[in-house]
Formats: structure tokens, sequence, C-alpha cells
């Protein structure tokens, strides 16, 4: 079944006359967060945009990040988001690489940032956003102006 923008629209949106209005309205686009894995689908339902994980983009092997780039950059989405910059998705169940408190890496913390940032700009991403609380939760009893300082 093929969808477009404006029908997955007036279903969210509960009316058909409602769809057309949100669709064409000023200069929003509408995207959704989702892994790479949901690209094809992200195309297929006709979203402006996906925002797979930094973390995920950055963890893929060279072949299977050009693989992934070459197809999104063939694709009628033009542009990507990213997002989670800095934890892993829950179900690797691996450390969040933090960035305030006592113990930081700020080596582990470029390394990760350069690379990212790097097969961020190669997917032609516009935006990364930096939607990990955990990394940058200050932990109790840390000083908040040494936090941002750290940031």
């Amino acid at each position: 079944m093929n969808v477009s923008r404006r029908s997955f629209l007036s279903a969210v949106a509960g009316t058909a006359m409602a769809a057309p209005a949100l669709a064409a309205f000023g200069n929003y686009k509408f995207g959704v967060v989702k892994p790479t894995r949901d690209f094809d689908n992200s195309v297929r339902f006709g979203f402006d945009y996906q925002e797979p994980s930094v973390w995920e983009v950055e963890n893929m092997s060279q072949g299977d990040f050009e693989r992934f780039r070459e197809h999104v950059l063939a694709s009628p989405i033009r542009r990507l988001r990213l997002n989670f910059f800095t934890s892993p998705p829950a179900e690797f169940k691996l450390p969040v690489i933090r960035v305030v408190g006592p113990v930081i890496n700020p080596e582990q913390i470029r390394n990760y940032v350069e690379k990212g940032l790097e097969r961020s700009r190669q997917l032609g991403a516009e935006i990364v956003v930096w939607g990990s609380a955990a990394s940058q939760t200050v932990p109790e009893g840390f000083s908040r102006d040494h936090a941002w300082e750290q940031i």
C-alpha cells in the first residue's frame, strides 16, 4: 500500500480537510525519528526528513556507512537530521558517553564528535540534536558551573 504524506497527515489529523492544510502550512517539514533500517519507510510515507541516531551512524562499519550514504543521497529525502548525540540506544546496553561530571574522557568525546559530525555532513545533515539528557546530567554534588565549563 502506498501512503502519501497527505494521507498520513489525514489519518493523524482525523479529517481529510485538515491534512492538506497541515501539509501546506508555512515552511514546516515533517519527519520521523527512526533507525536507519526504517529509511525506506520514511521515503515511502512521504516524510521530508528522517532523524536517525548519530550513535548508530557513527558505529556503522565503513562499508555499511557508504551503502547507507549512497542510498540516502539517491533518495527523494534531501535532508537528514541526527539525534541522541552522545547516548547509545538502550537496546545496546552500553554506557553513555558522559560530557559532564568528575569522570569524563575528553579524547573519547572528541573522537565521537569528529567522526559523528563528519558522517552527518556526508549524509547531508542540516541539524544534529544533542538529545541525550543522560550525557549532560550534572551528578549530585558536582558544581553546575564546572559542568557548564565542561560542556
